[in-house]
């Protein structure tokens, strides 16, 4: 695909957020909100409405609603319904999983066999079909891969049922929002985060070598393949805002609004992104608020850094960052504090959720986890992102190879963190088949 298609994509998808801001005029009058103007208005609005302390997300995020208005394309799934493969496997519709935007996911069984699957059904439109190419194409270039050893999901086959691609995978347990939100979004301990930390780097790390950029990394698409059985064996899914690196756009709808990196707000190349956050104004308060001001040069050289900085007149090439008062006025949007702990540095991480059982040893290997721990964060969010900490880089760091414990090897808090580190093991996934599986695919796509 070439730059003119890429651009078409950009097109179509920004057309695509302009009908949505119109569909959602009467809803955000409900609320009460703003009034939607532009982008960042639109943002606003979306943030509210998908924050709305009564439910109402337009997004669905967790939930395959019925009662939720059909997207333009949208294929009608029926329970039981089955859809058949030119490759000759059936595949029974038993459960409606998730219901996006562009997309609908369903759980099946593959008749004749024991295996359950999740089909990823595309809407007809013609945005959706071009990044339905490229997913295909990415989805077939890891299949050549080891999913198992690399963290991503498995894909078996594409194929047409009624002029809609679907994508079929294996199926995994639950992702890790759904996770955290089962738990009351109680913290994690390092020990969990780890195993997760290291996957994700393997995955990314693999990506990288391919020239790929996921696009969309977030808790919800990092899944929990067994909780029971491999706790935090996690697996990376959903390439379908990924692209090539030599043909990434620069789009503010490529990146979920609450981790997109600050130079993808300010409007600058994709590189190695990473950093969340609410609001757009709010998400770039927080940032300088524990990061500092962006380097000089990114500030110079961004598209939209005037939207959220001033330029100091008496100092060249200086700039601040405008006042919540400042953007409400220029905006008519007000700056929101939702934050539950509020940091002002990376570093007062180190004093949040402090475990109360532990004592002695145990505490002070855990204080010293915990500094690691603040420094791979810091690195992984780097405001430049040219020294923004790689996947390889990010795999030898001390909080992943937990050389930094070394002397606290006779601790439970050690043996507890290398005991959960077991499930990164390569040998430790034999069982679960670790031979590359090329995806089928059948000429589906215009």
């Amino acid at each position: 695909m070439d730059s003119e298609d890429e651009e078409e994509i950009v097109e179509e998808k920004e057309g695509k957020e302009d009908e949505k801001t119109v569909r959602l005029q009467k809803m955000i009058s409900k609320k009460k909100l703003i009034n939607v103007e532009g982008e960042d208005d639109l943002m606003t609005a979306l943030n509210q409405l998908e924050f709305d302390p009564d439910g109402a997300s337009i997004f669905y995020r967790n939930a395959y609603d019925k009662s939720r208005p059909s997207a333009e394309g949208e294929y009608q799934l029926i329970k039981n319904e089955v859809l058949t493969s030119p490759y000759n496997n059936q595949y029974e519709v038993l459960e409606f999983l998730k219901k996006g935007t562009f997309n609908q996911v369903v759980k099946a069984w593959k008749k004749g066999t024991n295996e359950i699957v999740a089909i990823k059904i595309l809407n007809k439109h013609p945005s959706v079909a071009r990044q339905g190419q490229i997913e295909v194409s990415i989805l077939s270039r890891l299949s050549n891969e080891n999913a198992e050893e690399f963290n991503f999901v498995r894909a078996y086959e594409c194929f047409s049922h009624k002029n809609h691609t679907c994508l079929v995978f294996e199926m995994l347990e639950q992702n890790l929002y759904d996770f955290l939100k089962q738990n009351k979004f109680t913290p994690l301990p390092l020990s969990s985060i780890r195993p997760i930390v290291q996957q994700v780097l393997t995955a990314l790390l693999k990506l990288k070598q391919f020239e790929l950029i996921h696009a969309d990394l977030k808790p919800e698409n990092i899944m929990l393949v067994d909780p029971v059985s491999q706790p935090f064996r996690v697996k990376v899914i959903d390439f379908g805002s990924a692209s090539h690196r030599n043909k990434a756009v620069t789009n503010t709808y490529l990146q979920s609004r609450y981790y997109r990196a600050p130079e993808i707000i300010l409007g600058l190349p994709l590189k190695n992104q990473l950093i969340c956050g609410p609001l757009v104004y709010d998400q770039i308060r927080f940032i300088v608020q524990t990061h500092g001001l962006p380097p000089k040069q990114l500030l110079n050289e961004a598209a939209k850094t005037h939207r959220f900085f001033k330029q100091i007149k008496e100092i060249a090439s200086q700039w601040r960052l405008k006042t919540s008062e400042e953007y409400e006025s220029e905006t008519a949007t007000t700056s929101k504090e939702t934050r539950k702990f509020i940091f002002n540095c990376m570093d007062d991480i180190e004093q949040v959720n402090l475990p109360t059982e532990l004592d002695g040893i145990d505490s002070a290997c855990e204080k010293v986890d915990r500094k690691e721990f603040v420094d791979i964060l810091k690195a992984m969010l780097c405001m430049d992102q040219d020294r923004r900490l790689s996947p390889a880089a990010g795999l030898q760091h001390k909080f992943v190879t937990m050389t930094h414990l070394m002397n606290y090897g006779r601790t439970k808090y050690y043996n507890i963190a290398a005991q959960r580190m077991e499930v990164c093991n390569r040998t430790d996934r034999q069982h679960y088949g670790t031979t590359s599986r090329t995806l089928a695919t059948a000429s589906v796509l215009p």
